[in-house]
């Protein structure tokens, strides 16, 4: 998966895996994606994010948030 680091660690986080585990097929399963453990302020790269087609929350908080692909939630 070549995406951002803390958006990375964020889904590896989620799904229960290592970042070295991760792949495109993983990302159906992600339901929900939450950047509250960041600093304030981190900027994070979305893109990747567009491959969570069953995203049901998304919480962004403290991020600024770049390359915001389009997400649908499901």
């Amino acid at each position: 998966m070549d995406a951002d680091k803390n958006l990375q660690d964020i889904v590896a986080k989620s799904l229960g895996k290592t970042v070295s585990d991760l792949t495109k097929s993983d990302m159906p399963s992600l339901l929900t994606v939450n950047f509250e453990s960041l600093p304030k302020d981190t900027e994070v790269n979305l893109t990747g994010l567009e491959l969570a087609t069953n995203l049901q929350s998304l919480f962004t908080t403290n991020i600024i948030a770049t390359n915001i692909p389009e997400i649908s939630i499901a």
